[in-house]
Protein backbone atom coordinates (compact mmCIF):
# COMPACT_ATOMS: atom_id res chain seq x y z
CA UNK A 1 0.00 0.00 0.00
CA UNK A 2 1.58 3.62 -0.60
CA UNK A 3 2.44 5.29 2.79
CA UNK A 4 -0.88 7.39 3.00
CA UNK A 5 -3.74 4.78 1.53
CA UNK A 6 -5.98 7.98 1.97
CA UNK A 7 -4.54 9.81 -1.00
CA UNK A 8 -6.42 10.03 -4.41
CA UNK A 9 -3.63 8.49 -6.73
CA UNK A 10 -1.36 5.16 -6.87
CA UNK A 11 -3.77 2.78 -4.81
CA UNK A 12 -5.18 0.95 -8.01
CA UNK A 13 -2.26 -1.44 -7.73
CA UNK A 14 -2.60 -2.23 -4.49
CA UNK A 15 -5.91 -2.76 -3.97
CA UNK A 16 -5.64 -4.99 -7.29
CA UNK A 17 -2.84 -6.90 -5.29
CA UNK A 18 -4.77 -7.47 -2.10
CA UNK A 19 -7.58 -8.38 -3.85
CA UNK A 20 -6.55 -10.88 -6.43
CA UNK A 21 -5.16 -14.43 -5.87
CA UNK A 22 -2.53 -13.68 -9.22
CA UNK A 23 -1.51 -10.79 -11.46
CA UNK A 24 0.52 -11.26 -14.96
CA UNK A 25 1.34 -8.89 -17.34
CA UNK A 26 1.96 -9.20 -21.13
CA UNK A 27 5.58 -9.05 -22.05
CA UNK A 28 5.21 -4.96 -23.45
CA UNK A 29 3.92 -4.35 -19.82
CA UNK A 30 0.43 -3.08 -20.92
CA UNK A 31 -1.92 -5.44 -20.92
CA UNK A 32 -2.99 -6.68 -17.30
CA UNK A 33 -4.83 -10.49 -16.15
CA UNK A 34 -6.10 -10.81 -12.64
CA UNK A 35 -7.45 -13.68 -11.10
CA UNK A 36 -9.87 -13.39 -8.80
CA UNK A 37 -11.19 -15.79 -6.57
CA UNK A 38 -14.80 -16.80 -6.11
CA UNK A 39 -16.12 -18.57 -2.53
CA UNK A 40 -18.55 -21.08 -3.27
CA UNK A 41 -21.38 -20.65 -0.54
CA UNK A 42 -22.98 -23.89 0.71
CA UNK A 43 -26.86 -24.16 0.81
CA UNK A 44 -28.56 -26.96 1.88
CA UNK A 45 -32.50 -27.59 0.99
CA UNK A 46 -34.60 -30.87 1.14
CA UNK A 47 -37.73 -32.58 -0.66
CA UNK A 48 -39.64 -35.31 0.40
CA UNK A 49 -39.62 -38.68 -1.15
CA UNK A 50 -42.11 -40.94 -0.25
CA UNK A 51 -40.89 -41.57 3.44
CA UNK A 52 -37.60 -40.24 3.24
CA UNK A 53 -36.50 -36.46 3.82
CA UNK A 54 -33.65 -36.03 0.90
CA UNK A 55 -31.08 -33.29 2.48
CA UNK A 56 -29.14 -31.99 -0.26
CA UNK A 57 -25.82 -29.66 0.33
CA UNK A 58 -24.93 -27.09 -2.85
CA UNK A 59 -20.85 -27.49 -1.70
CA UNK A 60 -19.04 -28.67 0.88
CA UNK A 61 -20.16 -28.83 4.08
CA UNK A 62 -17.56 -26.80 6.78
CA UNK A 63 -17.23 -24.60 9.76
CA UNK A 64 -17.99 -21.85 7.46
CA UNK A 65 -21.54 -22.77 7.23
CA UNK A 66 -22.06 -25.44 10.33
CA UNK A 67 -24.13 -23.02 12.08
CA UNK A 68 -26.85 -22.81 9.42
CA UNK A 69 -26.61 -26.72 8.68
CA UNK A 70 -27.42 -27.28 12.36
CA UNK A 71 -30.35 -25.22 12.31
CA UNK A 72 -31.96 -26.75 8.86
CA UNK A 73 -31.41 -30.23 10.27
CA UNK A 74 -33.43 -29.10 13.89
CA UNK A 75 -36.29 -27.73 11.80
CA UNK A 76 -36.84 -30.71 9.58
CA UNK A 77 -36.64 -32.90 13.09
CA UNK A 78 -39.15 -30.06 14.39
CA UNK A 79 -41.53 -31.29 11.42
CA UNK A 80 -41.55 -34.93 12.46
CA UNK A 81 -39.41 -36.55 9.61
CA UNK A 82 -37.46 -40.06 10.75
CA UNK A 83 -36.02 -41.16 7.93
CA UNK A 84 -33.32 -39.03 6.31
CA UNK A 85 -31.19 -39.39 3.14
CA UNK A 86 -28.12 -36.75 2.90
CA UNK A 87 -26.99 -36.51 -0.97
CA UNK A 88 -23.57 -35.73 -1.10
CA UNK A 89 -23.16 -35.88 -5.06
CA UNK A 90 -21.56 -32.03 -4.60
CA UNK A 91 -19.81 -32.17 -1.64
CA UNK A 92 -16.23 -32.99 -1.63
CA UNK A 93 -15.12 -31.92 2.12
CA UNK A 94 -16.48 -32.33 5.73
CA UNK A 95 -14.54 -30.47 8.39
CA UNK A 96 -14.84 -32.20 11.88
CA UNK A 97 -17.39 -29.58 12.99
CA UNK A 98 -19.95 -30.52 10.52
CA UNK A 99 -19.04 -34.26 11.35
CA UNK A 100 -20.27 -33.46 15.27
CA UNK A 101 -23.43 -32.10 13.79
CA UNK A 102 -23.94 -35.76 11.94
CA UNK A 103 -23.31 -37.12 15.74
CA UNK A 104 -25.95 -34.73 17.39
CA UNK A 105 -28.34 -35.28 14.50
CA UNK A 106 -28.12 -38.90 14.48
CA UNK A 107 -28.62 -38.60 18.72
CA UNK A 108 -31.11 -36.25 18.56
CA UNK A 109 -33.07 -38.46 15.93
CA UNK A 110 -32.91 -41.71 18.44
CA UNK A 111 -34.08 -39.77 20.72
CA UNK A 112 -37.60 -38.64 19.14
CA UNK A 113 -37.52 -41.73 17.20
CA UNK A 114 -35.97 -45.25 17.75
CA UNK A 115 -37.12 -46.33 14.45
CA UNK A 116 -35.28 -43.06 12.51
CA UNK A 117 -33.09 -44.50 9.82
CA UNK A 118 -30.04 -42.34 8.22
CA UNK A 119 -28.58 -42.40 4.71
CA UNK A 120 -25.20 -41.34 3.29
CA UNK A 121 -25.34 -41.47 -0.84
CA UNK A 122 -24.03 -40.40 -3.93
CA UNK A 123 -20.73 -39.90 -1.13
CA UNK A 124 -17.23 -39.84 -3.07
CA UNK A 125 -14.80 -41.78 -1.99
CA UNK A 126 -12.74 -39.79 0.22
CA UNK A 127 -16.02 -38.84 2.58
CA UNK A 128 -16.79 -42.93 2.57
CA UNK A 129 -13.22 -43.21 3.96
CA UNK A 130 -13.98 -40.43 6.42
CA UNK A 131 -17.61 -41.76 7.62
CA UNK A 132 -15.85 -44.98 8.07
CA UNK A 133 -12.39 -43.84 9.56
CA UNK A 134 -14.81 -42.08 12.21
CA UNK A 135 -17.38 -45.26 13.09
CA UNK A 136 -20.69 -43.00 11.40
CA UNK A 137 -20.87 -45.77 9.24
CA UNK A 138 -22.37 -47.70 11.67
CA UNK A 139 -25.04 -44.94 12.77
CA UNK A 140 -25.67 -43.76 8.83
CA UNK A 141 -26.04 -46.78 6.33
CA UNK A 142 -23.52 -45.88 3.29
CA UNK A 143 -25.52 -46.07 -0.46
Amino acid sequence: MPDNPEQDRNRGFALIKASSESIKFNEKGNQVIVYLGCSKKTYFESEHEGEWEIITASNDITAAVVDEFRIFLLGLLDKGFIKFRFDLKYVDDIDSRSLSIFIIFSKMLNKKDQSGILEIINANSDLINLFKMTGLDGIYQIK
